[in-house]
């Protein structure tokens, strides 16, 4: 993080470090799987494995979303650099670019490319449509206000937190 603040805007942090949370879920479930594979060499027994439903609504139980970082996790580069571009671009006020990127997110969930573990026919699933929803919002929001697009110049003028 502290290279890429150099390397772009600082208005698009923000976009940087909404494009490491699916990195951070991928970390998560590496670790996870570590941690029951320690166990089970440790002579650990009856231990379940990682999906089983009892297992997973234990770790949600304890504010562990392990069915969300699961998902996260799966494509976790595409999926960091589509949001990072569609946080960006919002950043930017280009609310049509943001609405492609969110549109090709959910083409992407629903042949399996991102949120899931392999390839498959579409599938209309609520990741899919989540993305699709955020790409309609997208692309009529701003024929309901008048949006204008951010320079660099106004976005490094800008007063920000701390300064």
């Amino acid at each position: 993080m502290t290279n890429t603040a150099g390397s772009v805007k600082k208005s698009h942090m923000a976009a940087v470090a909404v494009a490491m949370i699916p990195h951070i879920s991928s970390f998560l479930m590496v670790k996870w799987g570590s941690l029951m594979n320690a166990l089970r060499d440790t002579g650990a027994e009856n231990l379940t494995n990682m999906g089983d439903p009892a297992l997973v609504a234990a770790l949600l139980q304890q504010g562990a979303h392990f069915e969300g970082h699961l998902a996260l996790s799966q494509g976790a580069i595409i999926t960091g650099l589509i949001w990072g571009a569609i946080v960006a671009s919002v950043i930017d006020g280009d609310f049509k670019n943001a609405g492609g990127f969110s549109a090709a997110a959910g083409v992407m969930a629903a042949i399996g490319i991102i949120h899931s573990a392999s390839l498959h026919l579409p599938e209309f699933s609520g990741i899919a449509i989540g993305y699709f929803i955020v790409a309609a919002f997208l692309f009529i929001y701003p024929l309901t206000l008048k949006v204008e697009h951010m320079d660099d110049e106004a976005h490094e003028s800008s007063p920000r937190v701390g300064e």
